[in-house]
């Protein structure tokens, strides 16, 4: 059962204004040997198992599927569980391989309730039906080795409602039609202020946008009139990935009633997620979700407000003179012609479950290798293939009229410049806390890096 169908099978809601419930699953019964974790408490010799437990597990996370099968057949214990808690079968789920996954579940294969960190993780906002929203945490507490989800159930007429310092409006997760709004273009920014790749790395972004006076020491929007732009891939890598979305849809409604601007394009981690790709995300949250019987995409799903918030969200903008994209635009793409409005309608058109069967071929370039989400070829990191030459680029800026591409993706130790400052790439690596953190600051044609510590450096 899905994480919104639990809820919606919840019918005994319907009886009050707002009652919680509570779904608890416990890890303690899993007892841990040296070499793997056996539940049940069985004690097995940890030499030969925990060789035959590595290589089953490496078979799948490197997708050997005729290994796999081989194992089997020669009778390995299908379900034994390393240090993590982990069975072959996790690994399937989590590096999304869905070949062995079903081969596996057809020779009895599971996984266990698992032994994880404390975690909160929420809210998360859903449409029960067209009368009941729903608003669920899933906790898990490490002393009681115990994973819950405990969710309220409120009328609209509560609405509008603050929860943990989000404003959340009536039924706001409905979205029915495109809006002309998500064209894209806009122009007469005074100041742009750009965030690379953040990857659940909170702190990291909170700190850069404070130090730089876009925020306040509670969060809220100080920019005035200004442009933000993060250029994608807030999913996946960190642990809190949850809490900077809730800041970035926060400070979109702030800026909005200060005539300023939020923009947040799609990275290609996005659809990773909507898609069931579990790959990057991190262990904590993979077993938190599992522990509770959920799919971690579930909670992004069109039906929650996160998530239908997400699927609204732009693949490329131009503000003035600047075009700003996630991975890049390739050769290819430029001799398609696609006019910005043209890329943002198609992929709207697919995330939202309206794709005209005429535009699948179309699209899935859009999100391919190729594509805006992808494609590396703006940034020259040394590599001797796969770069765009600087003819070519000169197309794709004239198409556009832009004078630079504003990309991420490529990590760079610092934001760095391409083609004559044609191309600058803002994605610092969150995951190295050895690289102060940077943001780019765009003000007419000067520009400025912007570091964690409040210092400004001139591009």
């Amino acid at each position: 059962m899905t994480f919104l169908a639990t809820i919606r099978t919840k019918r005994f809601l319907k009886g009050s204004f707002a009652i919680c419930f509570w779904i608890c699953l416990s890890a303690s019964q899993i007892s841990h040997t040296e070499g793997f974790v056996q539940p049940g408490g069985c004690q097995e010799s940890a030499g030969i198992h925990n060789q035959s437990i590595d290589t089953l597990q490496e078979a799948v996370i490197r997708g050997n599927l005729v290994l796999v099968k081989k194992l089997i057949s020669e009778g390995i214990d299908i379900n034994l569980v390393d240090e993590k808690g982990w069975t072959a079968l996790d690994y399937a789920k989590k590096r999304n391989r869905k070949e062995i996954k079903s081969y596996l579940l057809e020779n009895g294969a599971r996984t266990f309730p698992k032994s994880i960190r404390d975690m909160s993780e929420g809210p998360h906002v859903s449409l029960v039906d067209s009368s009941f929203a729903g608003i669920s945490y899933l906790y898990h507490d490490s002393i009681k080795n115990k994973s819950s989800i405990a969710s309220n159930s409120y009328l609209p007429s509560v609405f509008p409602l603050v929860e943990k310092g989000i404003l959340l409006e009536p039924f706001e997760t409905r979205h029915e039609s495109y809006s002309t709004g998500q064209e894209g273009i806009y122009s007469g920014s005074k100041k742009i202020f750009v965030v690379g790749d953040i990857h659940g790395e909170y702190e990291r972004v909170f700190s850069l946008l404070k130090n730089s006076r876009v925020i306040d020491k509670q969060g809220n929007w100080v920019w005035g009139r200004g442009d933000l732009v993060f250029v994608g891939d807030i999913f996946d890598r960190g642990s809190k990935v949850t809490e900077t979305l809730w800041l970035i849809y926060n400070l979109e409604k702030q800026a909005e009633r200060s005539g300023g601007r939020v923009h947040l394009l799609l990275g290609n981690h996005e659809p990773m997620i909507f898609e069931g790709d579990l790959r990057y995300i991190t262990d904590d949250y993979y077993s938190l979700c599992e522990n509770l019987d959920l799919d971690y995409s579930e909670l992004f799903d069109g039906y929650s407000l996160l998530g239908s918030w997400l699927r609204q969200q732009p693949l490329l903008i131009k503000i003035d003179d600047y075009l700003f994209v996630h991975g890049g635009i390739s050769p290819e793409l430029t001799g398609m012609k696609l006019a910005i409005g043209s890329i943002n309608r198609l992929a709207w058109e697919y995330l939202n479950n309206k794709e005209k069967a005429e535009n699948t071929i179309v699209r899935q370039f859009i999100f391919g290798g190729q594509g805006v989400l992808w494609y590396r070829g703006l940034v020259d990191r040394g590599q001797a293939d796969g770069i765009i030459d600087e003819a070519t680029l000169d197309k794709a800026l004239g198409f556009y009229n832009a004078r630079t591409i504003v990309v991420g993706h490529t990590e760079v130790d610092s934001i760095s410049t391409f083609f004559g400052k044609k191309v600058i790439d803002v994605n610092i690596p969150k995951r190295d806390k050895d690289i102060i953190e940077q943001g780019l600051l765009i003000r007419g044609n000067k520009l400025w890096i912007c570091y964690a510590t409040g210092e400004r450096i001139k591009g």
